[in-house]
């Protein structure tokens, strides 16, 4: 394992913010198991660093911080592996355009999902499943180019979830 071989499967915070990173190889966390932390924000980390499984290592994860890279979208399954221990999640910043259905499909024990600073013009029904809804309690799409909101992405929320968008231009 790449971080057993140094000593590092104790491990319960890494930091790799700051950096240059353009690129994590498929099995970069692998020995990591007692990670509750990950911050690969202000980087230059594009779509890959969440293709199918590549987080799924990470079984004791509660906390990512992705925001400010190059993220342009989410892919179903980015985030297998992860599911009732990721309770915050931060992509803000990022060049996302669309939410597709099931791109937090695992994350049934997500509390705050931050997605601010984003181009989201669109987002799926399914892309917020139940699952996911039934413990979210912050949704932040502050600042993304949404023209409307569909009644059933909110409805699922509306009694549990603060949901933050910029108040309108006067």
């Amino acid at each position: 394992d790449n971080w057993t071989c140094v000593g590092l499967q104790s491990l319960r915070r890494l930091d790799l913010e700051f950096n240059r990173l353009q690129w994590v190889a498929a099995h970069a966390f692998t020995g990591l198991a007692s990670l509750e932390l990950l911050d690969l924000s202000d980087n230059r980390l594009n779509s890959s660093t969440l293709r199918y499984g590549r987080l799924k290592s990470l079984s004791r994860l509660s906390t990512l911080l992705l925001r400010r890279n190059r993220i342009d979208r989410v892919e179903a399954g980015a985030f297998e592996g992860l599911g009732a221990r990721l309770t915050t999640l931060d992509l803000r910043t990022n060049r996302l355009r669309y939410l597709k259905a099931g791109s937090f499909g695992e994350l049934a024990g997500l509390k705050e999902l931050h997605l601010a600073d984003n181009q989201i013009s669109s987002i799926e029904a399914g892309a917020l499943p139940v699952a996911c809804a039934a413990s979210l309690t912050l949704l932040n799409l502050a600042d993304n180019c949404l023209f409307s909101v569909h009644a059933e992405l909110l409805a699922s929320f509306a009694s549990r979830c603060v949901a933050t968008t910029p108040a309108s231009p006067r």
